[in-house]
């Protein structure tokens, strides 16, 4: 994630412009959106295990 980010601000002229704030944003949002997802996807499938074990 860390990488992705800093890729992006390096291709991004460096001065701020309302269009790369946003696409900024949405690229964080996508990012934790989609890391959320997959950690809540890991422990569902702990459970479920867990479940079909005992």
């Amino acid at each position: 994630m860390v990488t992705a980010l800093l890729k992006y601000l390096l291709n991004c002229p460096h001065y701020p412009t309302i269009h790369n704030n946003t696409n900024l944003n949405l690229l964080l949002k996508k990012k934790i959106f989609y890391y959320y997802f997959l950690f809540n996807f890991k422990k569902y499938l702990k459970i479920k295990k867990s479940i079909r074990s005992r």
